[in-house]
Formats: C-alpha cells, sequence, structure tokens
C-alpha cells in the first residue's frame, strides 16, 4: 500500500487509529496539555483536521505519522505499516468540513496580495540567513507584508506555492512567519500550509533534477548538485512525488534524520521512480540530523 493511499485512508480516523498503537488518549485533545515527547506540562496541542496535526511550542509540529514515529522511534516504512493495519478497526472522527474550492480561493488571494521578493526586504533577508543567497530562488517565492498568523499576529510572510505531486497544479500556499530582519517569527508553528501538502517547483523541469524536503534544503540541494531542485512539504510528501513528463533523471536530496524518517522517504521515493523506469540517485549527509541547508551553511564540502 502506497503512503499517500495509506494517507488518504487515514484521514479523520488519526484519534482512533493512535490510540489503537498504544498513544494515550490524554495527549489528543484540542486543548494545551502536557506533551507526550518531551514531558513539559501545558505546551502540546493535538489540533486534529482530519490529518493528526499537533503543534508544541518546544519540539514543532507534524501530523499523526511524525507522532508515532517520535514515539516509537519507527521509520516512515514502519510508522505506514502499523497504521495500514489498524485503519480498518478505526472509526471516522467528525471533523470541520473541507472546502476545497475556498481554500482554493484564500490561496489565490494571498498569493495576489504578496509581492515579488525584492533586495533587502524580510523574505530575501531570510533567504540570506538560511542559504546564504537569495537568487534565483527568490523569483519562484513572494513577500506578504502583514499575513495574520492563527494565533494572531501579524507579521511578514514568505509564500510559496504548493503543487500536486507532479507540480502541474496550485492547490495550496506554504507560509513563513519572518520578523523584519528576515529571521523566523516567534510563534508556533513559524511554518504552515494552507489547502493541501504538495511541492514547490523552484526551477525548470529538467531531464535530470532533484527532489528535498523543504525550501531550504532543496535551495542549497539545486547550489551543490548544479540542477533544478523541487522541495516536497515534508517526507511524506517527498516520499510521494511524481516527476513530470521529460524528466529522466532523479537525484533524491534526502534527510539524515535519527530516527531515519527522511532517508526511509528518499529510498522509499527512489524505489518507485527505478521501478517506473526512471534513473535514481539517493544523496543524504553523512552526519546524523543534519539536512543540505545544514551542510550549506555550514560549508560542508
Amino acid at each position: 500500500m502506497k503512503m499517500i493511499d495509506v494517507a488518504n485512508a487515514a484521514y479523520g480516523r488519526w484519534p482512533g487509529i493512535l490510540t489503537a498503537l498504544g498513544v494515550d488518549p490524554k495527549f489528543l485533545k484540542n486543548t494545551h496539555g502536557p506533551c507526550p515527547f518531551d514531558g513539559g506540562k501545558d505546551r502540546f496541542r493535538f489540533s486534529d483536521d482530519g490529518a493528526g496535526r499537533w503543534i508544541c511550542n518546544q519540539c514543532g509540529h507534524g501530523d499523526g505519522f511524525d507522532i508515532l514515529s517520535k514515539l516509537n522511534n519507527w521509520t516512515l516504512a514502519k510508522t505506514k505499516e502499523e497504521v495500514a493495519a489498524v485503519i480498518g478497526t478505526c472509526a471516522v472522527t467528525p471533523t470541520p468540513a473541507r472546502d476545497d474550492d475556498a481554500l482554493r480561493k484564500v490561496c489565490a488571494r494571498l498569493w495576489r496580495e504578496a509581492k515579488p521578493l525584492v533586495e533587502g526586504d524580510p523574505a530575501w533577508l531570510y533567504l540570506l540567513n538560511r542559504i546564504g543567497q537569495a537568487e534565483p530562488f527568490a523569483r519562484k517565492l513572494r513577500l506578504h507584508p502583514a499575513l495574520k498568523h492563527m494565533d494572531g499576529g501579524i507579521f511578514p510572510s514568505l509564500l510559496a506555492q504548493m503543487a500536486n505531486p507532479d507540480g502541474s497544479k496550485c492547490v495550496g500556499i506554504k507560509r513563513i512567519w519572518l520578523t523584519p530582519d528576515g529571521r523566523k517569527a516567534a510563534v508556533e508553528p513559524a511554518k504552515a500550509t494552507l489547502g493541501k501538502v504538495g511541492t514547490v517547483r523552484l526551477g525548470p523541469i529538467a531531464e535530470r533534477m532533484g527532489i528535498a524536503e523543504g525550501i531550504e534544503t532543496a535551495c542549497c540541494a539545486s547550489l551543490r548538485f548544479g540542477i533544478p531542485v523541487w522541495a516536497a512539504d515534508n517526507a511524506h510528501a517527498l516520499e510521494s512525488w511524481e516527476p513530470p513528463e521529460g524528466v529522466h533523471s532523479v537525484v533524491v536530496c534526502g534527510d539524515n534524520d535519527k530516527n531515519y524518517t527522511g532517508q526511509a522517504a528518499a529510498w522509499g521515493l527512489a524505489r518507485k521512480l527505478v521501478r517506473a523506469g526512471l534513473e535514481a540517485e539517493v544523496r543524504i549527509p553523512e552526519r546524523t540530523g543534519l539536512d543540505w541547508a545544514d551542510m550549506q551553511m555550514e560549508g560542508v564540502a
């Protein structure tokens, strides 16, 4: 069963899935409470939108797959297998209806309100801080001058259009809330996707191109390997990526995660690509805990 199929089948069933796989129900409430990862008393919230979303002021944010991976130190492949095994026994939990048409309209409005990046603006400075340069990636991104965060604050924000797996249609907007000097704003989460999870087209379609997890990592992988690299929103989106027509060779630029999530997703995608008749090469930083953006900023050869 493919990851995208498991994710779709699990949608709306995460409270039951997580409980069935040993997660204490006290962690599955949409109110601030104890964190299952670090023991914090009032920093974790299970804001389930159907995908098992959670937020912790210390640990970050993620979905149902991430909860299980972090708690059990499972690889992405192991987590997928465990979820697939219990999906059929878990009832759908009512969640707010998703109005895809309304979400698309909101995404389009935000993109219209945003402006192309110019040298010195917060998004330009963010790219300098994170990857060392803004060009040539700035032309694919935009700056929203005053975007409201779900906690109520208003910040300048970097926006990126999220496309479906093969990059042919916009399905969402990636938002990164910033400070005026180009740092991530002190809010949780500082990054969030509005609409569906997908891929950011940071370069043109080419016979040989790459895919990585995250905008910053994809930019740095493109600089390092000298090819266009698109950015998947997360490990699940990376493993589900489908190269567009005209691509014959793919460099899968994985993260070196301590829990092997990034590595498992990279090798899973590579296997799928090879089965489809494409050439695939997996490149992962040698040091544990690093991605290609970390390598770029540390000057690691």
